[in-house]
């Protein structure tokens, strides 16, 4: 009996004890929304593009008929002598480069391929990636070999079989979307490229997130059309340099979409939105070339340097603006990359009235 008394004396402790933590945690944590979440005003999506540019996406588009779940025969490639195949080898593996192959006794960049016999296969290979870089699974080859003996084809670069790569394919794909959806503020992302002592871990913001339409009092036209002629121009510079860090990326997106600096990069980038409720309250940032406030009567009538915005140094920024009632007022905003900035706004001399002195806070930072 005394041990169940125990036994509920220590329960009813530790209760108690979660009680209090929980009572004792930061009211931050739990506060909730002021107003319905389902009544706030609309805003544009955030879309990050993820685009994998890693050495694989030079590999060649297979054809609709190939099936890689069939067992195939390896192709061999004919080791000519003087011309002939006195010897051959079987082609294996996930990767083969087309400047892999042999061309000894064929001609007009063809490769050559053995075939039960002295004279050498002779086949016309698609190269989209140039320089033999484009990427063919043995599989694959020994797919397009068969073909080849079966209907007598020896040119594929006609349209026999696709003539494209993989990143090129994402590169078209990404741009007809980016332009078919400009009413979605779009960034890009991708990997860190791989050099010759660093395997390029994680990946980095390429163009940070931006309007890609005009936004009434915030985003011009022209503003507009340069953020979305930079983004076609980010996802159309993309080659296949990479590896594969697609968790680390991720994680790096997520870490841009929270504000936070860079993981595995030193560079910085806008972020869209701080993720505060605070902040969502007073102003939005115009990124990422463009940094100034937008809500009203506080809009900045000139643009802050395009490198202040993409290097985080502080930066300030003089201009005039309109207090909503037809009286200009001129601000000087400092931006820091350690610390919101704030801003001092003072009425054209000799007039100072109520609005000296007032102090405006922005919630984004570089």
């Amino acid at each position: 009996m005394r041990s169940t008394e125990r036994r509920f004396k220590w329960l009813s402790l530790l209760l108690g004890m979660l009680t209090g933590l929980y009572l004792a945690a930061p009211a931050f944590a739990f506060t909730p929304s002021d107003s319905p979440l389902l009544s706030a005003a609309a805003v544009s999506p955030n879309v990050m593009l993820m685009i994998d540019d890693s050495g694989s996406m030079n590999s060649i588009i297979y054809a609709t008929g190939f099936d890689p779940t069939v067992d195939r025969t390896a192709a061999r490639q004919c080791n000519a002598v003087i011309g002939l195949c006195l010897s051959s080898s079987a082609i294996t593996g996930d990767t083969i480069f087309l400047s892999s192959l042999p061309t000894s006794g064929c001609s007009g960049g063809a490769y050559a391929f053995y075939n039960n016999s002295l004279t050498p296969l002779c086949l016309k290979l698609p190269d989209p990636v140039g320089s033999g870089n484009t990427r063919y699974s043995a599989d694959y080859i020994s797919y397009v070999v068969s073909l080849a003996i079966n209907n007598g084809t020896r040119d594929f670069t006609t349209g026999a079989i696709p003539n494209d790569y993989r990143i090129n394919v994402a590169r078209n794909v990404s741009t007809a979307l980016v332009t078919s959806n400009r009413n979605l503020r779009m960034g890009l992302a991708t990997f860190n490229p791989a050099t010759s002592n660093n395997p390029g871990n994680g990946g980095f913001i390429a163009r940070s997130i931006s309007d890609l339409s005009p936004v009434s009092g915030s985003v011009t036209q022209a503003q507009a059309d340069t953020n979305y002629n930079a983004l076609i121009s980010s996802i159309n510079g993309l080659s296949a340099v990479a590896n594969t860090p697609l968790a680390e990326t991720y994680y790096e997106i997520t870490r841009y979409m929270r504000g936070m600096a860079p993981y595995y990069n030193t560079r910085r980038a806008l972020t869209p939105a701080r993720s505060s409720i605070a902040a969502r309250k007073t102003t939005a940032w115009s990124s990422p070339t463009v940094c100034r406030p937008t809500t009203a009567p506080f809009r900045a009538t000139t643009r802050w340097a395009a490198a202040a915005c993409r290097t985080g140094t502080a930066s300030t920024m003089t201009g005039t603006t309109s207090t909503g009632t037809g009286r200009a007022i001129r601000c000087t905003w400092t931006i820091s990359p350690s610390s919101p900035s704030t801003s001092t706004c003072v009425p054209p001399a000799p007039t100072r009235r109520a609005r000296a002195g007032m102090r405006w806070t922005f919630p984004g930072r570089t």
